[in-house]
């Protein structure tokens, strides 16, 4: 037999108390907390992922346009100048000279979204007591303006290039950058910047 709803006794009415697990407050409260839950986790997720992507845009979306190259004003005028076949002293003995910066019209780039080859060639020449290890991603082509800038096109290691140069040894070197047409070129090597024109072709 179930037992009633309520009990009469001396006149006052008593009614059973259902288990929590019966009660309907009790399933409101848990899926509501459960829903809270999944849609705070869900909301947390999307900010996580727009702050991302606006990051991601920020630094590479505005900047790059393609792989070889992107648009980022440079000023020039803080950097030390130097001209075309002089000896520049980079660092502990370790010299630096640029002999040529022309364009070479006649030369196939791998990278084909651009019109030419900047081909510079250089001097490395090592004074010192230690080995110099040559980074050729320390240099940089830029238009005059020093707006866009140009990164080395892989046809520069189709010949073997230096990488150490031990004491008292010179190397010369050839860096080929694949670059649109402009009215005239800079190289740059940390702080140094060396000029050349666009009517230098070979």
């Amino acid at each position: 037999m179930l037992p009633k709803e309520y009990i009469l006794e001396d006149g006052q009415i008593y009614y059973r108390k259902k288990p929590l697990y019966k009660q309907a407050l009790f399933w409101t409260t848990v899926v509501g907390g459960a829903l809270t839950m999944i849609l705070g986790f869900v909301s947390l997720f999307l900010f996580i992922a727009l702050m991302g992507t606006q990051a991601y845009e920020e630094i590479a979306g505005n900047d790059y346009s393609n792989f070889g190259s992107y648009d980022s004003s440079t000023d020039l005028s803080s950097y030390s100048e130097y001209e075309l076949g002089q000896v520049v002293p980079i660092e502990n003995k370790v010299n630096f000279t640029v002999q040529s910066i022309k364009v070479d019209k006649t030369l196939s780039l791998i990278d084909q979204t651009y019109a030419q080859a900047l081909v510079v060639k250089l001097v490395v020449d090592n004074q010192s007591d230690e080995a110099f290890y040559f980074d050729e991603y320390y240099f940089s082509a830029i238009d005059r303006a020093g707006i866009n800038h140009y990164y080395l096109d892989l046809k520069t290691y189709d010949v073997n290039l230096v990488e150490k140069l031990e004491p008292g040894s010179k190397e010369e070197v050839t860096l080929i950058f694949a670059v649109d047409q402009e009215e005239g070129y800079a190289l740059t090597y940390n702080d140094f910047v060396w000029y050349s024109s666009v009517e230098n072709r070979l």
